[in-house]
């Protein structure tokens, strides 16, 4: 059995345990809709497949298995860390683990740029939520039109929600923001963080 299918039978394994009928069938469509779009953007962007396949598959596992979705990107990359020991064990490499569980931990934070697989992981879950909503917020909606460009897509038809001057967050400390070097932004200070082309 290889790496991927590995790791497809202990998604799956998790995405089956959840009891309410719809709920387990949008965790389907999502999880490996996003791992479709992982696997488009790594074909392009010259990454990994493989690893870009094992982080679509993983990357929402610890909100399907525990069914709570705040922090679960960094609490998602604990539980791969530990799985990483179990379930898991001797399919990664420690460089190809520490890729996986950055991609995951970051994948929520769409606002900042990051590295290249966190980065795939950011855009191809914002991709996937293009199959079933057309308005988005201003980040998400950011991305899909840089997405968009990339992949050479016709104009796509959706609305993005109006940019408000200052998102805050729980807790947030404008001191903990990481910002982009200027070779990875267009812009910063309030405007949009995206990654040149």
């Amino acid at each position: 059995m290889g790496k991927i299918e590995k790791v497809r039978v202990y998604v799956n394994g998790i995405l089956d345990r959840i009891d309410h009928a719809e709920n387990k069938h949008i965790a389907y469509i999502h999880t490996y809709g996003v791992l479709q779009c992982c696997a488009l953007l790594a074909v392009k962007r010259g990454l990994d497949l493989e690893l870009a396949t094992a982080i679509g598959l993983l990357h929402d596992a610890y909100a399907y298995q525990t069914g709570i979705t705040a922090l679960h990107s960094h609490n998602g990359a604990d539980m791969i860390k530990v799985a990483f020991k179990h379930r898991l064990a001797g399919i990664f490499t420690a460089d190809e683990q520490t890729i996986i569980k950055s991609a995951i931990y970051h994948h929520s934070d769409k606002s900042h740029v990051h590295d290249a697989y966190d980065e795939l992981l950011k855009d191809g879950d914002t991709l996937q939520h293009l199959s079933f909503d057309n308005t988005f917020g201003w980040i998400y909606g950011q991305r899909l039109l840089h997405i968009a460009k990339e992949l050479s897509l016709p104009r796509l038809s959706i609305t993005i929600l109006q940019k408000r001057n200052r998102w805050q967050a729980p807790l947030y400390n404008p001191a903990w923001a990481i910002l982009p070097q200027p070779s990875q932004a267009r812009e910063y200070q309030g405007k949009s963080l995206m990654r040149t082309l």
